[in-house]
């Protein structure tokens, strides 16, 4: 399988859906630290009838999520090729709503603890959506295949300076082989084959490089990740 994008077609989806959803929930946090703050200074209820549009913010944050992830696959598949054919993403932002919506609200409840049965949700659909010369993807990876390899990142992850990056490749190496390990193309069983040190060996230079940027350089190391991932997919 091979990747050919480039880290420039992902810049504007990535702004989206960093920014956005920053910009509406730093607002949230704001006005219901003002409204705890009041509440605290003997103020009424009825003082704050106009911070109910406030409650629909987070709705907006998450479609504003939604909405970047959808544009993310719809960039991501044309570019990927397998066996000399070229993949077709066929989902809509609508039905990706309503797929993510309640593995998304255990996510926020668990603080991250369920984040590997929300990714199992997530590659079952869209291995779904995606058409190969006719031929489907089938996902059929559990939750708690990856459970223990999350654990330790929960861990490790703190860890000053190495911890986010180092962990970080690790955690993506065990989630990229869980995953098309798990994966089926009409009933035709895909292998990963790669390690974590072939992973650090070709992401070291664009993660400092990232790192140096303040993010700038982000969506290139991502296509980057995305080109070493599928050269590793049998």
């Amino acid at each position: 399988m091979t990747f050919q994008g480039v880290g420039g077609g992902l810049y504007l989806a990535i702004l989206c859906g960093a920014v956005l959803p920053l910009t509406i929930t730093t607002l949230v946090a704001v006005g219901l630290s003002e409204l705890a703050l009041d509440l605290a200074n003997g103020r009424t209820w009825g003082d704050y009838v106009a911070l109910a549009p406030l409650g629909l913010v987070p709705f907006v944050a998450l479609g504003c999520f939604v909405a970047t992830v959808h544009k993310v696959l719809v960039y991501y598949w044309p570019e990927v090729t397998l066996d000399g054919r070229r993949c077709t993403y066929q989902g809509n932002p609508w039905r990706l709503l309503v797929v993510l919506f309640f593995p998304g609200v255990l996510l926020v409840l668990t603080l991250g603890l369920s984040t590997p049965w929300f990714l199992a949700r997530f590659y079952r659909w869209v291995a779904s959506q995606v058409d190969i010369d006719g031929e489907r993807m089938t996902f059929n990876g559990t939750g708690g295949q990856i459970f223990g390899a999350w654990l330790v990142t929960l861990l490790l992850g703190w860890v000053p300076v190495l911890g986010p990056v180092a962990v970080g490749l690790w955690i993506h190496q065990r989630i990229a082989a869980w995953r098309w390990q798990h994966t089926t193309l009409a009933g035709r069983p895909m292998a990963f084959a790669s390690d974590y040190g072939d992973l650090l060996g070709a992401l070291a230079v664009p993660t400092l490089l990232s790192l140096c940027t303040a993010g700038i350089y982000t969506p290139w190391v991502i296509a980057r990740i995305w080109s070493w991932e599928a050269g590793q997919v049998r």
